[in-house]
C-alpha cells in the first residue's frame, strides 16, 4: 500500500519514515544526470533526466521507454533533475496511468506509463 506524508525520506523509488517503508509509484527504470556529453552523445537539446537502464517488462518497458531516452516531463510537470523525478512521482499512487513525455534523438514521444508497486524482489537489494 502507498501513502504520503510530510518527514519523509525518497531514496530511489523508496521512502523511509522511521522504521517504515512505503512504496511509491516504481517506473522500473534507473534515472541518471543528464550531463551535456551524454546530451551530446545521445543527440538530444533537451533538459531532463536520462535514463540509464529499464527493466526487462516493469512498467516503463512496457510503455517503450528504453534505455537513451531522456524524460522531460511527468503528467505534465516539467522535470529536469532525478530529484524532479522523483518528486513528480510522487503524486501518483501505484496502479495509475501516468502520461511521460520523452525525447529520443530527435523525436518527442508521450508515452502512457501505468506505474506499480515497487517489486518486492527489489526490496531485498542493497542498492534501493
Amino acid at each position: 500500500m502507498s501513502y504520503r506524508s510530510g518527514g519523509m525520506i525518497l531514496t530511489n523509488n523508496h521512502v523511509v519514515s522511521g522504521a517504515t517503508h512505503v512504496d511509491v509509484a516504481f517506473l522500473g527504470l534507473q534515472p541518471g544526470v543528464l550531463t551535456p556529453q551524454i546530451a551530446g552523445q545521445l543527440g538530444v537539446t533537451e533538459n531532463g533526466v536520462a535514463v540509464y537502464t529499464v527493466t526487462a517488462d516493469g512498467p516503463a518497458d512496457r510503455a517503450s521507454i528504453r534505455p537513451g531516452d531522456v524524460l522531460t516531463t511527468v503528467a505534465g510537470q516539467k522535470i529536469a533533475t532525478v530529484e524532479e523525478l522523483f518528486a513528480a512521482l510522487r503524486q501518483h499512487e501505484p496502479g495509475e496511468t501516468v502520461s511521460i513525455s520523452h525525447v529520443r534523438g530527435d523525436k518527442q514521444r508521450t508515452a502512457q506509463v501505468q506505474v506499480t508497486d515497487r517489486p518486492s524482489w527489489l526490496h531485498h537489494r542493497c542498492d534501493h
